[in-house]
């Protein structure tokens, strides 16, 4: 069995070679789609952070902006209109109402400024808003009166972000409602008398974002406090990040991207989910692989073919010259006799090349 099977080796030798070294180039071709598809997603996965990094910087230059409007143009500004009552000893109601008007009229035109009051403490008196405020409209277990009077009094500051919370309205003519409001608070940093606090709207202030892309927008404070949204649902935050050369961190579901904000303080993370692109890709690459499988089994089928088409003549005419060679009267074309000659010439010219390069070797080695 083994002699029967290296017989039909040997008489099929030619074409094996020839079909095996066509076969060996379709591969190999086929092979460097590997490469080509390892380079196309590293390429998409730099476009990708790419585009991610630039829109989420324009979006925190575009908060980081909103943020230092309330700081310069509300808090600041009615701090220098008012300095003198504010830093006296003495503040009647009238003035406080007048200070409070001033206040009020910034929600009309800043939509995310769900409420902004103040509260002033006098040697003879605390200035504040009516208990209602508090108690009613903006009930919060943590963020109520006394906090305020207390934040005022003992904390040292001037600009102060607080994470984010629901407040409840409990007002009879409304629907009990929860609106999730992210404090903002400016005073003097020491000694202070007096506490602002804006209660800013999460929602309709990403909501006003032009810029959008706030899905999983993280923010934090520079000391690590998360301000919004309440929890990170799961997703790892590297702190170190930010003193890093990349601008994000890769895991297994997608990308955090971070960036530390120039104006206030702060610092913004954003969660980039990849399994969308994941499935995309994957769709893409079965795709290309079942394109590729296809091809070579095409590529295979027509070098079959055309392996035969050259091998059979080939080995027509071989055959034919062994004949003529083992048979004299073996009669066979002209055609063939004229190719058969010219072959049979080549490869005694062939022969001839061989014994004279060995003869030459022999003499080289005799005078070497």
């Amino acid at each position: 069995m083994p002699k029967k099977i290296k017989e039909i080796l040997c008489l099929n030798a030619l074409f094996i070679r020839l079909f095996s070294s066509f076969l060996l180039i379709i591969l190999l071709i086929s092979s460097s789609h590997v490469l080509t598809n390892k380079i196309y997603k590293k390429s998409m996965e730099s476009e990708i952070t790419g585009n991610v990094d630039s829109r989420l910087q324009i979006l925190v230059n575009e908060l980081e902006s909103i943020f230092y409007k309330i700081k310069d143009d509300i808090f600041l500004n009615t701090f220098s209109k008012f300095y003198h009552d504010l830093r006296g000893s003495h503040l009647s109601p009238y003035k406080y109402g007048i200070i409070e008007g001033e206040l009020n009229n910034f929600k009309l035109t800043h939509k995310y400024i769900s409420e902004i009051f103040i509260i002033i403490k006098t040697p003879m008196q605390l200035l504040s808003p009516n208990e209602m405020q508090f108690n009613t409209f903006f009930n919060n277990n943590t963020y109520h009166k006394d906090f305020w009077v207390q934040e005022m009094m003992d904390e040292v500051f001037s600009f102060k972000f607080y994470p984010a919370d629901y407040f409840a309205d409990l007002s009879t003519f409304a629907a009990q409602s929860n609106n999730y409001l992210m404090p903002i608070a400016f005073k003097q940093s020491n000694n202070s008398n007096f506490i602002m606090v804006a209660l800013i709207n999460v929602n309709v202030l990403l909501e006003s974002a032009r810029s959008g892309f706030t899905e999983d927008l993280f923010l934090f404070t520079k000391d690590g406090v998360l301000l919004f949204p309440k929890s990170t649902n799961q997703v790892t935050f590297n702190k170190d990040l930010l003193n890093t050369d990349s601008s994000y961190s890769k895991q297994d579901n997608g990308y955090i991207f971070a960036l530390e904000g120039s104006l206030n303080e702060l610092n913004y993370y954003k969660f980039y989910s990849n399994v969308p692109i994941k499935q995309q890709i994957n769709k893409i690459l079965v795709m290309i692989q079942f394109i590729i499988i296809c091809s070579v089994l095409v590529s295979g089928l027509i070098v079959l073919y055309i392996v035969k088409r050259f091998n059979n003549p080939v080995k027509q005419i071989v055959q034919l010259i062994k004949m003529q060679e083992n048979n004299q009267e073996y009669n066979i074309s002209s055609d063939f006799k004229s190719i058969a000659g010219n072959i049979k010439s080549l490869i005694e010219k062939n022969n001839i090349y061989e014994k004279n390069i060995s003869r030459k070797d022999s003499l080289l080695k005799t005078f070497s």
